[in-house]
């Protein structure tokens, strides 16, 4: 039974982030699969698209489709990597930044609201916590 809880609340936080970011997407025209693929950039600086299909388990084709919208937007921009030609690696530009920067910012919203109440204390072990279930999830699935 507690499983079952913990899935409904993480559908729950699930919809929190999508509302609160429901303006950005809108303002700028982003499917949600785009503001996955500015985030992931905007943390992690020189990856490849494979880095990112892995480490996200996101479906190939439409992270395809969304590299190519956002690149045509002037969001990012893709070149070939020096050391592997087979490769493409993906820079955010400023346009992407700012995009990214507000996402990260109403983020930050939604874990206020989240987590209004709890302790300094509590809200480390809540994130300690999740890193740990994220690492369990990629050993085991």
């Amino acid at each position: 039974m507690a499983q079952i809880d913990a899935c409904i609340y993480g559908r729950k936080v699930k919809k929190a982030f999508e509302i609160q970011l429901k303006d950005v997407r809108e303002k700028n025209d982003l499917k949600q699969i785009e503001v996955e693929i500015l985030l992931y950039f905007y943390e992690n600086e020189g990856k490849t698209a494979s880095d990112l299909y892995r480490e996200l388990g996101l479906n190939k084709g439409q992270v395809s489709t969304g590299l190519d919208n956002l690149t045509k937007m002037g969001m990012l921009k893709c070149y070939t990597n020096s050391d592997d030609r087979r490769y493409l690696q993906y820079e955010l530009l400023d346009k992407g930044k700012e995009i990214a920067r507000e996402v990260v910012d109403n983020i930050i919203k939604v874990y206020d609201t989240v987590l209004d109440g709890f302790s300094d204390e509590q809200k480390k072990a809540f994130y300690d916590m999740g890193i740990m279930i994220c690492q369990n999830i990629d050993r085991y699935y």
